[in-house]
């Protein structure tokens, strides 16, 4: 009788074992950061946007991830200056929110918790119209629009 409960008891003690393996790399899985994963898809959006201080702002949007990621917007201001066009390029990441019964692109520069810019899009495949920070369509005649160029 010893025998036999001294063998249930190694035996759930294994089993609490392989339990704790389980769940310390699940916990190492769910602790990478949104930069450290690899993604399959990823997506290049591109449109001119209008510019009041040049002649356009051609954007190039590349999200990597299906709803949640990372991206990288590279804003090229046409005729910027006395020395021609000017670039900036934004990094951060990215998730796809439901608001008012549509479905949006949240790009935050940085991390999602902490931004030092945030973007707004309405989302569709093929289609992103920019919005304000709050979510509301933008108030004018000309396009803020970026169309899906190649997706992978």
């Amino acid at each position: 009788m010893k025998n036999v409960v001294i063998l249930l008891g190694l035996i759930t003690l294994s089993a609490c074992i392989e339990h704790q393996k389980k769940e310390t790399a699940q916990k190492k899985v769910a602790s990478l950061t949104l930069r450290q994963q690899h993604y399959r898809t990823i997506r290049l959006y591109k449109g001119i946007i209008p510019c009041a201080d040049c002649s356009g702002i051609d954007q190039k949007l590349l999200l990597k991830g299906d709803s949640i990621g990372i991206y990288r917007l590279t804003e090229t201001y046409k005729d910027a200056g006395e020395d021609g066009d000017a670039v900036i390029i934004s990094s951060g990441e990215w998730k796809l929110i439901t608001e008012n019964n549509a479905q949006q692109l949240y790009l935050s520069q940085g991390s999602l918790q902490d931004s030092s810019r945030i973007m707004r899009y309405e989302y569709n495949k093929s289609v992103l119209h920019q919005l304000e920070l709050d979510g509301a369509q933008i108030e004018s005649k000309f396009a803020y629009t970026l169309r899906l160029e190649k997706k992978q």
